[in-house]
């Protein structure tokens, strides 16, 4: 007897209730013996199913988290890239006054959000932000001497 995906976590869901409710050693054996029977289990097997506790219905739904700075992330880029691709810990004490000079010249438009956004941020969130950044290679990092093939080897500080 072969049993479809759904039926048989259905019948793995229901049995270990009646296998806790169940009053007697008899009645106890003869839920194992049915699991056996029909899952072709080992009995011992068959009792640790039994034993764990129910499974929920479905998992919980899980909302996609909003994404901070995201009115940041392109004066973070144009400061990276003006910068020469730094890593986070070396780009972060310079972030904000960067952009400023940059804002000055007509690169980059700061608003007081962005501007509280790029004083705020971390250490650990800039790098999180940088490492979705595609970088760009062009001729001047290939004319410095770093492998367009390893792109790991130069963004560590």
């Amino acid at each position: 007897m072969t049993m479809s995906q759904n039926s048989t976590r259905e019948y793995l869901n229901q049995m270990p209730e009646r296998y806790q409710r169940a009053t007697s050693k008899a009645e106890r054996s003869h839920i194992v013996d049915a699991v056996i029977e029909v899952k072709h289990y080992n009995r011992k097997s068959a009792i640790r199913v039994l034993n764990q506790p129910s499974r929920p219905k479905s998992l919980p739904i899980r909302r996609p988290r909003s994404i901070k700075y995201r009115e940041a992330l392109p004066v973070i880029r144009a400061v990276w890239e003006a910068l020469d691709y730094p890593c986070a810990e070396r780009l972060h004490p310079v972030l904000l006054s960067t952009a400023e000079l940059l804002d000055k010249h007509g690169e980059v438009r700061l608003t007081p959000q962005i501007r509280a956004q790029l004083a705020g941020i971390s250490i650990s969130t800039l790098a999180r932000r940088l490492a979705t950044s595609p970088r760009q290679w062009s001729n001047t990092i290939q004319a410095k001497g770093k492998s367009p093939l390893n792109p790991v080897s130069d963004r560590l500080c």
